[in-house]
């Protein structure tokens, strides 16, 4: 995995490790998004932290015919914020555990966390 910045680092963890989330979704031929872009999409709001950025990425998109949620964050379609909500609740935080220790352990790495201060923070804790 070759990263030119942290930001890009991010994103390619994101969608390395989108496999190991469940889709549970009935699989059909006619999904119209992908789990990829639901969750990026999803990350894509709070980086921007703007609750409106994916209504505005479709405006600009069909204005333009291109967006920053496609260019910044590899998204093929920009599912509704609805869509995203009515998707994320029925994942996991475990599912995303994996993804979570890669950028923590590259954060540490960099030097943009303390190693010691980090080693036992743990957000995603396991099932009682």
């Amino acid at each position: 995995m070759r990263q030119t910045n942290i930001f890009d680092f991010l994103i390619e963890s994101f969608t390395d490790n989108i496999s190991n989330v469940e889709d549970t979704r009935k699989q059909r031929t006619n999904l119209v998004y992908s789990l990829k872009d639901i969750i990026l999409s999803a990350f894509s709001v709070f980086y921007f932290q703007n609750k409106s950025c994916l209504s505005f990425q479709r405006d600009i998109d069909t204005r333009k015919g291109i967006s920053n949620a496609q260019t910044m964050f590899g998204i093929s379609d920009i599912p509704s914020d609805n869509h995203i909500r009515n998707m994320l609740d029925k994942i996991t935080p475990n599912s995303f555990k994996k993804v979570y220790e890669i950028i923590l352990d590259k954060l540490r790495d960099i030097g943009i966390l303390d190693k010691e201060t980090t080693a036992q923070y743990n957000p995603i804790k396991q099932p009682i």
